[in-house]
């Protein structure tokens, strides 16, 4: 019985993000795989761009902060400091 909460709790959760989500129910389910999966997981079900404003933008998938995110082939060729490096208190983390 106890194994099953974690299940029930997703499903309430999921169930609240979309019924309170902005998109129709299709595009809310999209909008929370593009947030969860990142933009891999987002183009496998719809091929991106994503626009700001619209299912599957999110900002954690627009590193240039140009409004568009999962751009893989529109990417600026110079990386500004703050995407290449960012330092979380004495860990430091790198761009591939």
């Amino acid at each position: 019985m106890i194994l099953m909460l974690p299940v029930t709790t997703a499903a309430i959760a999921l169930s609240v993000f979309i019924r309170t989500s902005d998109f129709e129910r299709e595009e809310a389910v999209f909008h929370l795989a593009a947030l969860v999966g990142g933009c891999h997981a987002a183009q496998k079900i719809l091929p991106g761009p994503y626009y700001e404003g619209q299912p599957g933008y999110h900002l954690r998938n627009d590193p240039d902060a140009d409004g568009i995110a999962c751009d893989s082939g529109r990417q600026s060729a110079v990386e500004t400091p703050l995407q290449a490096e960012k330092q979380v208190g004495n860990a430091k983390f790198l761009r591939p």
